[in-house]
């Protein structure tokens, strides 16, 4: 790297000369076969525990080039991807409500599988994440008539992120929305964490309605060891979030009053911050139990040091401000007029685990695009209700009839 400051966005090739080394460079630290990081280096040099290591590869050189490539197109389909995404949303939300839950279904489900198969450029690859989401939209309300089979679908789907992490982390690693390659190399982004909150929280809510508090405690669970645990998504923040949504979601799937808020909440952290010890010592180091560990003072040096990166950077952004906008007035009209326990329910768990996010994570910015469409994806027809109707109905054009599940 230049000796100046520059972005963390490129990869240098490295080898390994002697010392029995053959075939392609693996690192317990990125979980990417051909990938390895720079704190690597040191380790390897002095034959330190967790030093690199390798595997089989009968054209390493020729593997390198082609993960480069992979990792490019993978970087630079993120951002287009998760736009194009939010956009459909707001279009189906407006015009066909039916069929938002099951879109943004399809857009986490092809998300994996373009993960398996990270080949193409990256114009293709986004636009089939949009052509999937149009046609989840289209056709999910045909296969999925009952809700009950809708949730236990969103379950499935978040089991199997759960499985392809633990049988080949770097499939995340090369999906359009998934880790960012620098400073994260495996596991879920915030971005990636706030897109499975609606499998997790939909699907619960919908199975803990129709087969009671173990089916609950159960997708709870998932949804925590999918989302932050060290051998799957590891995002520490992300036990966090998951720990304050699934609380704020089971007050209101009980109807208890908001004073049981708190006492939930507590709860949650007792039983997250549980977890997480059990999980370090386990699985190894923990940053979000490191930064406990460490009391006032280690969270207080976790947020100084996060924060300013995390938010100067939204600052630039500013734009990014209209998605957490439009999050609260349709996050906050949701829960006023919402028809049912289940709608209200899974909106309160949503809005609580976003402001959450922003709260301990990193990413203000992709927090708010992916926070939008969840919550455009459980909004139940609000906005068609309330905009598209009317305005239809004012300019005398026919107005498109749809059902709710």
């Amino acid at each position: 790297p230049p000796g100046m400051p520059s972005p963390n966005d490129r990869r240098y090739p490295i080898a390994v000369i002697g010392h029995g080394y053959h075939g392609l460079l693996t690192s317990s630290l990125t979980r990417v076969p051909g990938l390895v990081s720079i704190a690597d280096v040191a380790r390897t040099a002095l034959q330190t525990p967790h030093a690199l290591d390798t595997q089989r590869d009968g054209g390493p050189v020729a593997t390198s080039y082609r993960l480069e490539a992979q990792i490019d197109v993978a970087r630079s389909t993120t951002m287009p991807g998760s736009v194009l995404v939010l956009s459909l949303l707001v279009l189906i939300a407006l015009f066909y409500p039916r069929g938002a839950p099951t879109a943004l279904g399809a857009a986490v489900a092809v998300n994996l599988v373009e993960g398996w198969f990270p080949t193409g450029e990256a114009a293709p690859r986004v636009t089939l994440l949009g052509l999937c989401t149009l046609a989840g939209a289209m056709f999910g309300p045909v296969f999925f008539r009952k809700r009950l089979h809708l949730g236990v679908a969103l379950v499935v789907l978040l089991g199997a992120y759960a499985v392809s992490m633990i049988i080949r982390p770097s499939t995340l690693s090369l999906a359009p929305i998934g880790p960012e390659l620098t400073s994260r190399f495996f596991g879920v982004s915030n971005l990636l964490e706030t897109w499975l909150l609606f499998p997790a929280l939909l699907g619960g809510a919908i199975l803990a309605r129709r087969f009671g508090p173990l089916a609950f405690l159960a997708v709870a669970g998932l949804a925590l060891a999918t989302i932050a645990e060290n051998a799957l998504g590891s995002d520490g923040g992300g036990a966090i979030v998951v720990g304050v949504a699934f609380a704020l979601l089971a007050v209101q799937l009980i109807g208890a009053r908001m004073r049981y808020t708190l006492p939930a909440l507590g709860v949650a952290a007792l039983v997250v911050l549980a977890l997480v010890n059990i999980d370090a010592s386990v699985s190894g180091p923990d940053h979000l139990r490191g930064a406990v560990n460490g009391g006032f003072e280690g969270i207080a040096n976790v947020a100084a040091n996060r924060v300013p990166l995390a938010y100067d950077r939204a600052i630039e952004q500013w734009w990014l401000l209209i998605p957490g906008l439009a999050v609260v007035g349709v996050g906050a009209a949701v829960i006023r007029y919402a028809r049912d326990r289940v709608e209200r329910g899974v909106t309160v768990a949503i809005v609580g685990g976003l402001i959450a996010s922003l709260l301990v994570n990193d990413s203000p910015g992709p927090v708010m695009l992916g926070g939008l469409a969840v919550v455009l994806a459980v909004e139940g027809g609000l906005l068609h209700r309330t905009l598209t109707v009317p305005v239809l109905r004012r300019l005398a054009l026919p107005v498109p009839v749809t059902q709710e599940p």
